[in-house]
């Protein structure tokens, strides 16, 4: 898996323990074969905390708070049709982003969003990215936050129930983000934060 040789931070003043992890290629180095000006990276940090679920207590990740600071331009939506947004997204480009979505899974049995060609699909309470598949909780209300940077994606569902980081290649041509799904739904958030560049 890409996301090794983690590294975990505690007892800080305000008790969160965070871990960040090393995105490693293995057999083909996509850094060195796009002539990017680095090679490897690693995750945007998060948060561990033990939450009990119905099946026992799990351990959830989601991204810190400080994410925030890198936010340029945010899209806020609330009780918006998947039509709708479709149309709303229509003229934004996009490059590095925050995605946070919450919706009822009972209105819609799959739908995808492709977000600059990296297609998210849900599908019979799971989430699934090329061949990972990511379970939710099973509830009626399902959240998802996506979190895309030049050469990576990490995405979360069910508040960081399910988690998975990778790396990836974003096409210059394409910054678009669309849904396309069975039947029109609803979404009850969907939040879209364009992130600047960590370096000043």
């Amino acid at each position: 898996m890409p996301f090794y040789a983690a590294q975990t931070f505690n007892n800080s003043p305000d008790e969160r323990t965070i871990i960040i992890g090393w995105l490693r290629t293995s057999d083909n180095n996509v850094y060195v074969d796009n002539k990017m000006p680095f090679n490897q990276h690693m995750s945007f940090p998060t948060i561990m905390k033990l939450k009990t679920t119905a099946d026992g207590i799990k351990l959830f990740r989601w991204p810190i708070e400080e994410v925030k600071s890198l936010y340029e331009k945010s899209l806020t939506f609330e009780k918006i049709k998947s039509v709708e947004l479709n149309e709303e997204l229509k003229s934004e480009k996009f490059k590095g982003i925050d995605l946070y979505a919450k919706f009822d899974q009972t209105q819609t049995s799959s739908f995808q969003i492709n977000i600059l060609r990296q297609v998210l699909t849900f599908e019979k309470v799971k989430f699934y990215f090329n061949e990972l598949a990511l379970p939710t909780l099973n509830k009626n209300e399902v959240n998802f936050r996506v979190l895309l940077d030049r050469t990576s994606i990490e995405v979360f569902t069910d508040d960081g129930f399910s988690v998975f980081s990778t790396y990836t290649v974003l096409s210059h041509n394409e910054k678009s983000i669309y849904i396309t799904s069975d039947k029109v739904f609803l979404f009850d958030e969907f939040e879209i934060h364009k992130l600047g560049s960590i370096w000043p």
